[in-house]
């Protein structure tokens, strides 16, 4: 595998597209999280496929704007351990709480915990599907071409060069940093579905930090209980709530 070139070296589009194409291949989190329903991870467990969608009908208007002609299909998952709660926010979980009423436990919110090594000899093995990193910066000064170069940003690192990020080759590689809070990394197919069933039984299913334990064995329940599963799923609870009642 040839030497990645440093992130802040970086000069033109092309060169921050092929970052962002292979820099998962030398730097990874332990681990990637997607949030979403419970009703949602059922149909995943049930199918072995992640549903993908194209830029025109995801969130982010300005990525829309820019790049609404992509072709591709996007799985979004979080690249980083730590939680989040913007995430939570965004994906409408953080506040749902179920009580005795195990009738809603399938609009309960959870995140879906994939271990990275598994999802990278995943995307090694896989001629259709690929995994790249998100870029962020302020495309407002990009537009306004403002004198003070805008700082691109991947992770923890910076790039100060003048690099137009609206370049075509860009489209689906970079967002606004209103969304960096998401740290972003995409599972890329040409496919609307993606088959994830090898690796399905590696995946851990962890609750919202706002359910109480009592809920959380509602929700484990109405997973482990639905039939028609490729795999028997596995469950965590989530360690921000432990942490809160261990300190209690």
């Amino acid at each position: 595998m040839s030497k990645l070139k440093s992130f802040e070296s970086l000069k033109t589009a092309n060169e921050l597209k092929d970052y962002l194409s292979n820099v998962l291949k030398y730097h990874q989190p332990k681990a990637y999280f997607h949030y979403t329903k419970l009703s949602n991870v059922i149909k995943i467990y049930e199918s072995g496929t992640f549903k993908a969608t194209q830029i025109k009908n995801m969130n982010d208007r300005l990525e829309k704007d820019f790049a609404s002609d992509c072709k591709e299909f996007y799985t979004c998952l979080m690249g980083s351990v730590v939680e989040n709660f913007g995430m939570w926010a965004m994906y409408g979980g953080i506040g749902t709480h179920l009580f005795s009423n195990e009738n809603k436990t399938d609009d309960a919110y959870v995140k879906i915990k994939i271990p990275a090594d598994k999802l990278k000899e995943f995307i090694s093995e896989s001629t259709t599907v690929c995994m790249r990193s998100i870029a962020y910066t302020n495309f407002n000064s990009q537009i306004k071409k403002d004198k003070k170069p805008s700082i691109i940003r991947c992770g923890t690192c910076e790039n100060k060069e003048t690099i137009n990020i609206f370049d075509d080759c860009l489209h689906g590689f970079v967002k606004d940093n209103a969304w960096s809070y998401e740290k972003e990394v995409r599972l890329v197919s040409q496919n609307e579905f993606i088959d994830i069933s090898s690796i399905l039984n590696t995946f851990t299913v962890i609750p919202s930090p706002n359910n109480s334990i009592q809920e959380c064995k509602m929700i484990f329940k109405k997973l482990k209980c639905n039939t028609t599963l490729k795999c028997e799923p596995r469950f965590e609870e989530n360690d921000y709530y432990n942490l809160v009642i261990n300190n209690k």
